[in-house]
């Protein structure tokens, strides 16, 4: 047979068994001929495009014989379209392409039309049959319009056939578990056949790219109607295939880890680890920079489907991969350079910051042009810049009142020289405070009655940088907590959950979620759960209940979080709910989403450290049948250049 006769006969014929009809010998004479492409393939009334999509079905439904046919008939239809897709690339492209290439396609669809025999003698048995279900034009909408044969493999071989190596591998366990075994070797046959067809595109790919990376050759050609999310399953994805496929593992783990919005406006998230210093315009030191770069990526148990993660450098794999494989929903990454390009692909929906400030009001002015109205909020407010002030927030604390002789609420003192610190604090060891400074930063533990010359340059450089200084007295802590809440856009009070805190020279470095009150001695847990209630809850609430009436009078809306620890005194333990407040999200909040899809019941840990981590951390991690974290010691940020964050099942 002809090679033309035979696309067209694919293309022009309506009967199903032409459009199956094996072609016998080929020949591949060249032909100058310049071919009417069909704006539809022709079709027969039981196999025509339906105006709705095509039923999608829920595994539990396969053990129905009749759902079970439709999927099929689905499956059916996917590669009929392939198959005329194909014919159509062969009279579109054959000028431009070798032989070899043609020899390629051909062999295709005759794999293609055995997959249609085989899936439309199974429907019978099944007593199903074309026309119903509404069949879907989708692949055809998409690639008949492709206008070189890169763009071709780019949507076929590499888009919609790589994702059928997840589908017909997923599917083919799913038939053979509800007992249909027939339908499982079919899938089977056309799992290993996807395979060549994923190949055919890899190689002529590699052939003609001499330029760049195959992951942006792959772009680069992609057609606009699709999306490397289109080139996997949501449900499994085939390292194996594609590696039979010839694929290289770096682009295997881009297809794996790619992700980008569609459907809903994306909520866009930013982290802005100086906001406390942003809020007062005091220009932060060079390492937040490195910390920003860092731990941005720890925003990503925050994120969900279909969200943005704005970062200052691109999130590199090894870090995607770490959260993929801990299950969490990966959000699409784009640089701050690269908002233009964001706001061109996507209509923004809120804008979720680390830390509301006069720098990310700034920073998302474009973003915000875009926003739909109902998705609009402030990310600045000169009367927020007071919420993190250390002064602002002892002068709320000493309003507080409680008849619980448990809870410490003696506020902070402020002064705003050295002189009036000496005259007029009694007690001589004390903990000295920068009214501005985050994650326990801008802390110094002093003797009044033998201040060194560097503690007298650190308090008087205090003074001058920022007005004021903190002071109140020394506690000993035993335990440190951190309280994590929000202020809904309904004006709702929303309380996280409860983490334990580890600090070193004051800031924190570790969160515990879980059941850490395990762990405790006998008089602190007497202590905590005095006369059936939780000392520490009943403390924060008291704290939160007071911030958030004072949060909703300036229309502040958002996360923040309440510091606060047991002390000892002599024989009697206190717990101090006020020992700070962070407007924000913190690493306490992150610690808490980590611990979600974990087993019920663990206790977790997020900890922040340097290069030593890497070599601490084991590197392993197992999930259960509910995909459930069992246990895991990770490092989530490998590729990190000073901080590194640890997280661990207990």
């Amino acid at each position: 047979m002809n090679l033309y006769h035979f696309a067209q006969n694919i293309l022009e014929s309506p009967d199903i068994e032409e459009k199956l009809r094996h072609p016998g010998k080929i020949d591949y004479s060249p032909s100058t001929e310049v071919f009417t492409l069909q704006l539809s393939p022709q079709r027969s009334s039981a196999y025509a495009f339906g105006k709705k999509e095509s039923k999608k079905l829920q595994l539990g439904e396969l053990n129905s014989e009749r759902d079970r046919g439709l999927l099929l008939l689905m499956f059916m239809n996917h590669e009929l379209l392939a198959i005329e897709l194909m014919a159509q690339a062969i009279l579109k492209f054959h000028h431009s392409v070798p032989e070899a290439f043609l020899r390629g396609l051909v062999q295709t669809i005759i794999d293609e039309q055995k997959h249609c025999r085989l899936y439309l003698k199974r429907l019978q048995e099944l007593n199903c049959q074309a026309g119903d279900l509404p069949l879907s034009s989708f692949f055809w909408d998409c690639l008949s319009q492709v206008e070189s044969p890169q763009a071709y493999l780019a949507g076929m071989s590499l888009t919609l056939e790589q994702a059928n190596l997840d589908f017909t591998h997923h599917y083919r366990d799913v038939f053979a578990a509800v007992g249909d075994q027939k339908t499982a070797d079919i899938l089977k046959v056309v799992y290993e056949d996807e395979i060549r067809h994923v190949q055919f595109g890899v190689d002529w790919m590699n052939k003609w790219n001499h330029d760049s990376s195959f992951w942006d050759y792959y772009l680069h050609h992609l057609p606009a109607s699709l999306d490397p999310n289109r080139a996997k399953s949501t449900v499994y994805f085939d390292m194996k295939g594609r590696l039979a496929a010839k694929m290289d593992q770096d682009t295997i783990l881009q297809f794996k880890l790619h992700s980008s919005s569609r459907g809903r406006s994306p909520n866009i998230w930013l982290f802005n680890p100086a906001a406390e210093l942003e809020s007062h315009k005091i220009s932060a030191p060079k390492s937040y920079s490195t910390i920003q770069q860092d731990l941005a990526p720890l925003l990503i148990p925050l994120c969900k489907k279909d969200d943005i993660l704005l970062t200052s450098h691109p999130i590199d794999l090894k870090t995607l991969d770490t959260f993929y494989n801990l299950t969490f929903s990966l959000p699409e990454n784009y640089t701050h350079a690269d908002t233009v390009k964001l706001l061109d692909r996507h209509k923004p929906g809120q804008i979720k910051a680390w830390g509301k400030s006069p720098v990310i009001e700034r920073q998302t002015q474009a973003i915000r042009k875009k926003q739909s109205q109902s998705f609009k909020t402030k990310n600045w407010d000169e009367q927020w810049k007071q919420l993190y002030s250390k002064a602002y927030q002892a002068a709320v604390h000493s309003k507080l009142k409680s008849e619980s002789t448990a809870l410490d609420l003696q506020e902070a003192q402020v002064f705003s020289s050295l002189d009036e610190l000496l005259s007029s604090m009694k007690r001589n060891d004390l903990m000295l405070k920068s009214p501005l400074a985050s994650t326990g930063r801008g802390c110094r533990r002093v003797h009044l009655n033998k201040l060194e010359e560097d503690d007298l340059r650190w308090i008087q450089g205090a003074i001058k940088r920022q007005g004021k200084i903190l002071a109140e007295t020394h506690r000993e802590r035993i335990y440190d907590f951190s309280a994590q809440y929000e202020i809904t856009r309904e004006g709702k009070l929303k309380f996280h959950g409860l983490t334990e805190i580890e600090t070193k020279a004051f800031a924190n470095s570790a969160n515990t979620c879980g059941p850490f009150h395990s762990k405790w001695p006998p008089d602190i847990k007497k202590f905590v759960f005095q006369q059936g209630k939780n000392i520490i809850k009943e403390g924060f609430e008291l704290v939160a209940q007071k911030w958030a009436q004072i949060m909703l009078e300036i229309k502040f809306t958002g996360p923040f979080a309440l510091d606060g620890f047991i002390w000892q005194d002599k024989d009697q333990f206190y717990f101090r709910p006020i020992c700070e407040l962070n407007p924000r999200l913190s690493m306490g909040r992150i610690a808490l989403e980590l611990n979600r899809p974990c087993q019920s019941g663990s206790l977790t840990k997020l900890s922040i450290g340097g290069k030593d981590s890497l070599q601490e951390a084991s590197g392993g991690f197992s999930l259960n049948k509910q995909g459930k974290i069992t246990s895991a010691d990770l490092v989530l940020n490998p590729d990190a250049q000073q901080f590194f964050a640890r997280f661990q099942i207990l």
